[in-house]
């Protein structure tokens, strides 16, 4: 576990994307403020598994970048840039996949409550009392009764 600094995640992004000229420092400072977003993860970091999501998600903004920047400079006689753009929304579609994937998979790393995910219960929706066991699923007027916070057996 090596603490790693914004400025050799840069440098580790420039390499693995074999490109120095490609993103401006600009850049570069924009996707690791959009991946501290997106994680909750900031750097300096020695935490082995921030750390890589950090560097995925600030690549995935920078291919962004890439498949907008291409979109702009895109002309009908250009078939290859189509073909760019089609390439690089691809990737950021499947790199916002695995990353919700993980998301959904570990939500204790990102701050998030695993069972507050789920949203409501629903039950069966039968209404006992719980002294008699009469039916109090309906009222008089055969309309349904809704308790909050209560299960399908008013426990």
């Amino acid at each position: 576990m090596t603490t790693i600094t914004y400025d050799q995640m840069v440098q580790t992004l420039q390499e693995s994307l074999n490109s120095t000229t490609a993103f401006s420092a600009a850049d570069y400072l924009n996707a690791y403020n959009k991946a501290v977003k997106d994680t909750g993860f900031t750097l300096p970091n020695s935490d082995d598994y921030q750390q890589i999501w950090i560097e995925n998600r600030m690549c995935r903004h920078l291919f962004y970048f890439k498949k907008i920047r291409s979109l702009e400079s895109f002309d009908v006689p250009k078939a290859k840039l189509e073909q760019q753009y089609q390439h690089y929304k691809e990737i950021v579609e499947e790199m916002d996949a695995t990353f919700l994937a993980e998301k959904t998979d570990n939500p204790e790393k990102y701050g998030l409550d695993g069972a507050s995910a789920f949203g409501e219960v629903a039950s069966s929706g039968f209404l006992r009392d719980p002294l008699t066991g009469n039916d109090l699923t309906y009222t008089d007027s055969n309309d349904g009764v809704l308790i909050n916070g209560k299960d399908s057996y008013g426990d």
